[in-house]
């Protein structure tokens, strides 16, 4: 039996965030409830920490391998991804949602990479429309390793990761992850570093309290704006403020609950619906104060058990996985590897005003104050897939 692995990553590095008009055609490759469902998922396994994942670059991921997936398999991936039957539609969808954010422009940058590793073993050979999909549809590189020489082949994929995450994601294949059964890696990176339109002066952040829990508050440095231009959404639960990059292309959004706390609860209801209206409800436009702590998270963690749990099982079973219009071999996956980074601080150029129309117009405090554990996102103004979620729940826990 032959063994495939993938590994997802991503290195967001947030000196500054952007925001625009929501007034433009998105493209979208994935259900927003695949994101809620990993979401859902991380949440099982940690309660109150950080969590943070790349709705995006995992999705990526598995619509390259759906291109080699058959019968159930197939079906499986399609589902979980919210995925249609039409692949020419399917690969048309990745290069639109790659042709609008892989941008370098000035001091914002998104780069995204994928690699496909397979085995030079004899008598193990790929499907030559499998190669030809990826490099001419998904943009993906393509080299032959000799896995038998397992720990040089997962040092050799590694520096890969390393390099195209600009030295952020280090040794992300554990040891143990490639053996002479490993015949194909699937490897998908994804870098963001960006400059603040509206940057926080340095001399204004200071320490303040975080409010955890009852029973736990801490001190962070704050970051504080005091006259800056955002995009913001209100309802009866939430206030949500988008934070532009320069370029007003990529914005980090900023969903903070009402009630003191009161995430939890918010969690316990999130879906596909929800989630849309945090990222892309009605905006109204509002000049604010705004405190965000400062703070740097790394995350990393297994993905077999969480898509799993969301459906995709056929793949990851020796004896149902159908990948063979990758190989003729049988092959399965054996593991997803998934590591997240993300540094958030004050650095940017020199403010500019954002521009865009107004949808509806709700009333926001004249202050905004981030000092409690609340939702984050990383997205462009022409994606409808989040290219990062996750909580800060608190933000001096620097790796999760």
């Amino acid at each position: 039996m032959a063994i495939l692995n993938f590994c997802v990553l991503l290195v967001v590095i947030c000196f500054a965030s952007g925001s625009s008009s929501l007034k433009t055609e998105q493209v979208q490759l994935t259900s927003l409830k695949f994101a809620a469902d990993i979401y859902s998922q991380l949440l099982e396994k940690n309660t109150q920490g950080n969590v943070l994942f790349s709705p995006l670059s995992i999705s990526l991921a598995l619509t390259m391998l759906n291109e080699g997936a058959r019968a159930n398999s197939t079906s499986q991936l399609r589902s979980a991804l919210g995925l249609g039957l039409d692949d020419e539609k399917i690969r048309r969808a990745f290069k639109s949602v790659v042709d609008k954010i892989e941008v370098r422009k000035g001091s914002v940058s998104l780069d995204i990479a994928a690699k496909l590793y397979f085995s030079n073993s004899s008598g193990f050979a790929i499907q030559d429309s499998f190669k030809r999909t990826l490099t001419n549809d998904y943009d993906s590189d393509v080299e032959s390793l000799n896995f038998n020489s397992s720990e040089d082949a997962r040092s050799h994929i590694n520096h890969w990761i390393e390099q195209r995450t600009h030295g952020k994601i280090k040794d992300l294949l554990p040891n143990g992850s490639i053996n002479s059964n490993t015949k194909i890696v699937l490897a998908n990176a994804v870098h963001f570093k960006g400059s603040w339109e509206q940057p926080f002066d340095k001399s204004h952040t200071e320490k303040q309290d975080f409010h955890i829990s009852p029973n736990k508050i801490i001190q962070v440095d704050m970051m504080r704006l005091f006259d800056g231009l955002f995009l913001t959404m209100e309802n009866e639960d939430v206030y949500a403020v988008d934070i532009p990059y320069q370029g007003e292309e990529f914005w980090m959004t900023v969903i903070v609950p009402k009630k003191r706390y009161g995430l939890k609860d918010i969690e316990k209801t999130l879906n596909e619906t929800i989630l849309h209206e945090y990222l892309w409800g009605g905006r109204s436009r509002e000049r604010l104060r705004l405190k965000v702590p400062k703070f740097q998270i790394v995350s990393s963690f297994g993905l077999r058990k969480i898509l799993e749990e969301m459906g995709i099982k056929d793949v990851f079973n020796p004896h149902a996985a159908n990948l063979s219009g990758i190989s003729d071999k049988q092959l399965f996956v054996d593991e997803g590897y998934h590591k997240a980074f993300i540094r958030v601080d004050e650095d940017g150029s020199e403010a500019a005003a954002a521009t865009g129309g107004v949808l509806h117009l709700y009333s926001l405090p004249a202050e905004m104050a981030v000092d409690q554990p609340f939702f984050l996102a990383i997205k462009h103004i022409g994606v409808m897939d989040p290219i990062f979620f996750g909580r800060v729940g608190d933000p001096t826990e620097a790796e999760t």
